[in-house]
């Protein structure tokens, strides 16, 4: 049998090498000057393609990436600073102990309704521990801005009877807190 080349056959067998030359030449030339901004989809770069080298710094943000896609193997140590931590506190709050806190206080009122006013806001009074570490925070108001002046705790006396215990801006305790008007702070768990 002789192979004959007809017209029909070297066009067939041109067009074949046009076209899977051009895909290859096109692979290896478009770049980002022929890529029409904001076309690149996710669902167009595959998995674990891209590195940080591939993103220019400073230029993603918080609505660049999909809530609870980013694990902490995802981000290098140090690498977000405290005024980047996504949180969901409210204008002027302060994000501590993984709870926004406003730094103005409540009250002055009484334990009871400071615990109403903070479980109301979805959150709790600090311990003397958080208390001592919000009012070194910056533009934090303690009590009435009085620093002799109480603010509640959620921390109880241990000896009976048992009172919720309140303390003064250098930390003097008032054992039996439970009859007093006394300003507050709330941690909002968040």
């Amino acid at each position: 049998m002789k192979l004959r080349l007809t017209p029909s056959f070297v066009v067939a067998v041109l067009a074949l090498v046009v076209a899977t030359g051009g895909v290859g030449y096109a692979a290896g030339r478009i770049g980002s000057a022929q890529i029409k901004d904001n076309t690149v989809q996710s669902k167009d770069v595959r998995n674990n393609t891209l590195t940080s080298k591939d993103v220019r710094n400073n230029t993603l943000t918080s609505r660049d990436v999909r809530s609870k896609s980013l694990t902490g193997q995802d981000l290098r140590e140090g690498s977000l600073g405290r005024s980047t931590t996504y949180t969901r506190c409210g204008p002027g709050e302060l994000f501590i102990f993984g709870a926004c806190v406003l730094p103005a206080p409540y009250g002055p009122s009484d334990y009871d309704m400071a615990t109403f006013i903070c479980s109301g806001l979805g959150g709790r009074l600090p311990t003397i521990a958080e208390l001592r570490y919000i009012a070194e925070q910056p533009g934090f108001t303690w009590a009435d801005g009085n620093p002799a002046q109480y603010e509640f705790t959620s921390t109880w006396t241990t000896a009976a009877p048992i009172h919720p215990m309140a303390f003064d801006q250098a930390f003097n305790s008032y054992g039996d807190a439970s009859a007093q008007a006394f300003h507050f702070h709330c941690l909002k768990l968040r």
